[in-house]
């Protein structure tokens, strides 16, 4: 499999002034429902990374385990902890009550999602959404935002092993009548505006996309790198 990076890109678009700006952004096993870093999960100071994965321990492949995860020393040197569940009550009441940043989904427990409440989660929380051993097209068709699947490598082609990620994030601000008008007429973030139609208010939309893949020594790190930074944008 070739290695591929997509740039981590957070696209800001002032829909009011039908401004776009577009600016990369640089370097962005203990049991289940267990915080598995060493962080203390009382420190309000930490930040939390959620990682959902399925009841069967053995659909985890050895390398994308939580323990493993959990082990990386970007996430203590960051004030970050990793908290895996395979239960999604569990994982969306963290989500609702504000106790987590990012959700790390392995792709054997895509299914035990609950789609709604994660779209849900996307768009009002700015909850940033990671898809371990996903493709990127089908992660952002779950999400409910196609167009933020940027990649010119269509289907995913070559990524043969679930060792790579595709992450996404949003943040939507603004008047709300207008965007909920303006999704009412078909348009999503990431689209461009249905011909014809006229913002009449200021509607704010940053969203970003970052892809890599897992395969060698320490590429864990830089997708820890990666949720951290679409994470405070």
């Amino acid at each position: 499999m070739r290695p591929r990076f997509l740039l981590f890109l957070t696209v800001v678009a002032v829909l009011a002034g039908c401004a776009l700006e577009r600016k990369p952004v640089d370097d962005a096993e203990k049991n289940l429902n267990t915080a598995v870093n060493s962080v203390n999960a009382s420190n309000e100071d930490v930040t939390r990374f959620i990682y959902f994965v399925p009841e069967e321990q053995d659909l985890i492949e050895a390398e994308l385990s939580p323990g493993i995860l959990s082990r990386n020393e970007f996430l203590p040197e960051n004030d970050l902890m990793l908290f895996a569940t395979a239960d999604w009550e569990t994982a969306a009441d963290q989500i609702a009550n504000n106790q987590a940043q990012a959700l790390l989904i392995h792709h054997a427990a895509l299914a035990a999602v609950n789609q709604a409440e994660l779209q849900t989660f996307f768009e009002g929380k700015g909850l940033v959404v990671a898809g371990i051993g996903i493709p990127g097209l089908e992660l952002a068709q779950f999400l409910g935002y196609p167009a933020l699947f940027t990649s010119t490598w269509s289907a995913d082609d070559g990524y043969t092993t679930p060792y790579y990620f595709y992450l996404y994030s949003l943040e939507i601000s603004g008047s709300q009548a207008e965007i909920d008008r303006l999704q009412a007429l078909g348009w999503r973030p990431g689209e461009a505006l249905p011909s014809g139609v006229v913002v009449s208010d200021s509607v704010g939309v940053g969203y970003g996309a970052s892809t890599d893949s897992l395969l060698g020594n320490g590429r864990i790190t830089p997708m820890f790198r990666l949720i951290a930074a679409h994470g405070q944008n």
